[in-house]
């Protein structure tokens, strides 16, 4: 593991967590006192739920690539055009007029659903990951976990301070860096290879 495989993980962990990051800033918004506790827990469950379905997505991915040894000249491919097209939709979110992403309605439930909800995308990157030894896809599902985790911490105290600006920015900034991702996997994974 070398500079660039932790310089990749942690903009894809930032990509992916622009999301939850709305989320958080919309939770903090609707907080009448900064609330510790339910900052940390939500942070949490974000970052968890961002580093597990990266690591779901890999695993689906390397089961059929075992069982279909062809789709393998493909995984950089079909990696490229999911990153390029996630990225595409964060950033025709990021121009609606309703804003997108709500405060997280109060509770375990309310917490777990967001989670999911805003990783989803994450499941997607399983195939980028689909050449990787498990070690490498863990360590990089932890550091966009962790940087889920810091930044939604972060939206989730700057809510009050920073309003709809940060929220309305974050899918542009997410869709932007999924895409230029996606266009470096493409380049490592068709062009270079």
């Amino acid at each position: 593991m070398d500079l660039s495989f932790f310089v990749d993980a942690f903009l894809l962990g930032c990509a992916l967590a622009m999301d939850a990051f709305a989320v958080s800033v919309a939770t903090g918004l609707s907080q009448s006192g900064t609330n510790r506790r339910r900052a940390l827990a939500l942070s949490g469950t974000f970052g968890a739920f961002q580093m597990i379905m990266p690591m779901i997505g890999w695993l689906i991915v390397s089961v059929s690539v075992r069982l279909v040894s062809v789709i393998e000249k493909a995984v950089p491919w079909i990696a490229a055009s999911v990153l390029i097209l996630l990225g595409i939709k964060m950033i025709c979110e990021s121009f609606k007029q309703d804003g997108g992403e709500t405060a997280v309605k109060p509770g375990i439930a309310g917490a777990l659903y967001a989670a999911l909800m805003t990783s989803i995308d994450a499941l997607s990157v399983g195939p980028t990951m689909a050449e990787m030894s498990f070690l490498y896809v863990l360590t990089e599902s932890a550091v966009i976990g962790i940087v889920t985790f810091a930044v939604c911490l972060a939206g989730f105290f700057a809510g009050r301070k920073i309003g709809g600006i940060a929220e309305r920015r974050s899918g542009l900034i997410g869709g932007i860096i999924l895409i230029l991702v996606g266009i470096r996997f493409f380049i490592g994974g068709v062009i270079l290879h």
